[in-house]
């Protein structure tokens, strides 16, 4: 887990934003459970409410990798 510390945001503020990156080789009912799971351990490790927590997701395509120099593939 990375925690970045936001200089600002403009429109609704949220304690806490998470950015999901996954592959897109998983269903999106998969994403979706992963999505919804992520943002209630979060909810529960920050104790704080489903409503203060975004969690983004970007779906990352095979090739868009690059990981100890090397170009991943999946």
């Amino acid at each position: 887990m990375n925690i970045i510390t936001a200089q600002q945001q403009c429109g609704k503020s949220y304690p806490i934003i998470a950015t999901l990156c996954l592959p897109s080789v998983w269903s999106t009912a998969l994403v979706d459970q992963l999505q919804v799971g992520l943002a209630q351990a979060l909810a529960v490790y920050f104790d704080q409410s489903l409503s203060d927590i975004l969690v983004m997701t970007q779906i990352v395509q095979s090739g868009h990798v690059v990981e100890a120099g090397q170009v991943q593939y999946f």
